[in-house]
């Protein structure tokens, strides 16, 4: 992290990752805190409401998914994000330039979720501060 928050950049993009961490917030707020005009934060599952949800995810046992197979890596949350509660978050810094639907989705409940991806743009700088 000390690399990357020191330098300053064009965009940032979290692709496919921000629903799988422990503490997804707190890693959407250390991205945000990086000196950068565009954040891309794309195929993240959303749900309607103000409370997000906690599932673990663990993927089938076929040799397609050879790299979950190792001891440590089978199983790992997955959030669904309340996106009223996402907005918020990225309202802090950001200003929703887009949305898209990614064209992916995730079971939850055996329904399938829609995946979205959100292009946002940093409303105040870190320089300017």
């Amino acid at each position: 992290w000390r690399d990357v928050l020191s330098k300053s950049y064009d965009a940032i993009l979290a692709s496919n990752t921000i629903h799988c961490f422990e503490n997804p917030y707190e890693t959407l707020d250390r991205l945000a805190s990086i000196e950068s005009r565009y954040f891309v934060v794309q195929d993240v599952p959303v749900i309607p409401g103000k409370r997000d949800r906690i599932t673990i995810h663990v993927p089938p046992p076929i040799k397609l998914y050879r790299m979950y197979r190792a001891e440590n890596f089978l199983k790992f949350p997955a959030w669904f994000f309340s996106e009223e509660k996402l907005f918020e978050g990225f309202l802090r810094n950001y200003s929703v330039r887009m949305w898209w639907y990614s064209g992916n989705v995730a079971l939850l409940e055996g329904k399938p979720i829609h995946r979205k991806s959100y292009l946002l743009e940093k409303t105040s700088s870190k320089k300017g501060a």
